[in-house]
């Protein structure tokens, strides 16, 4: 099963001193697991708006839970380690995989130009058997729009949450898709029919960071 870590982290200090601190850790991180698959998404947008400054989103792909935690041991008592996560909170962290057992290939979504909407969410019981049709009504609107890449479901491990993210080809498209819900009140609409679905903890937009 495939296992991906989504870490929502609000900085403590300002982004120069937290991505330098951050580029000595993945130094370290890579001589311990040179092949280990992981992401930053800068934040420039969120619900509600507030929690956007200075919010960043990590993902990192896991070949196991064994595997995490080896790591996690290894840096345990690292100075680097130490220092790096000095420099935020976490407002959020998930253990998820693909709805379905699906394979998601992340690694070719790593442009700098994507942006990824990050949606966590808690389906309300009553609403889970209508959810997956709803849902899908809901995002076709996005789908047909220009800019859309892909989107995928996941399931939290431990945690009755659901995760989506939610592909653009640019943040010039994501906006356009948003104010076209604005302009429309068909469109408003069944934004809050959808919503009404969900209870929503965490949802960040954020930009692709590439990082040596």
């Amino acid at each position: 099963m495939q296992l991906i870590e989504l870490k929502f982290i609000k900085l403590k200090e300002d982004s120069s001193s937290f991505l330098k601190k951050r580029k000595h850790f993945m130094e370290e991180r890579k001589e311990l697991y040179e092949a280990l698959n992981f992401s930053l998404f800068k934040s420039f947008f969120s619900f509600p708006k507030k929690q956007s400054k200075n919010v960043y989103v990590e993902v990192i792909t896991w070949k196991s839970l064994e595997e995490k935690k080896k790591l996690e041991s290894q840096l345990q008592f690292s100075p680097i380690f130490q220092n790096y996560t000095s420099s935020f909170s976490v407002l959020g962290s998930y253990l998820i995989h693909p709805e379905n057992d699906a394979l998601f290939d992340f690694k070719s979504l790593q442009q700098e130009k994507y942006v990824i909407e990050f949606a966590v969410r808690t389906i309300k019981a009553s609403k889970r058997k209508i959810f997956p049709q709803k849902k899908n009504e809901f995002l076709s609107t996005f789908r047909n729009h220009q800019g859309y890449i892909l989107d995928q479901e996941f399931k939290a491990m431990h945690q009755d949450k659901n995760v989506l993210f939610f592909i653009w080809d640019s943040e010039e498209n994501f906006k356009k898709a948003g104010n076209k819900v604005k302009k429309s009140l068909k469109l408003i609409l069944k934004t809050l029919q959808y919503f009404r679905l969900i209870k929503q903890e965490n949802f960040q937009v954020g930009k692709y960071i590439k990082e040596v």
